[in-house]
Parts: structure tokens; sequence; C-alpha cells
């Protein structure tokens, strides 16, 4: 499972996915932490990364 959250602090220069992370308008879906653990459960995924953006920015999911 590959989730990720809205924004990023960082710049990184060569970002694949700065159309994502540096999206000025923000728009994103809110999912608890057990949301997420219970469609990983539910998909018969191995584990969750979090990628795309920072995951830091909300410490809670990181």
């Amino acid at each position: 499972m590959s989730i990720a959250t809205v924004g990023c602090n960082f710049r990184c220069r060569f970002c694949d996915n700065w159309m994502i992370s540096q999206n000025k308008e923000g728009k994103g879906k809110d999912f608890p932490p057990e949301k997420v653990v219970r469609a990983t459960k539910e998909n018969d995924c191995q584990g969750i990364s979090y990628t795309y953006t920072e995951p830091t920015i909300f410490f809670e999911y990181a």
C-alpha cells in the first residue's frame, strides 16, 4: 500500500513527484491511520509505503 500526505516542505531539485508534492491547492482525502491499516489488510498488502511527499509533515502518520 502506498500513501502520501499533502504537501512537502522540501524543494528537491530532481523530485519526480513535484506536481503532487508542491500542489498549492492541497486537495486530498482524509484517511485516519486505522483506515489505512484496515485497507492494507483487506487488500493483502505486505506493508505500507509512505511515498510521493515528505511524510513527517504529518508526524502521526510517519
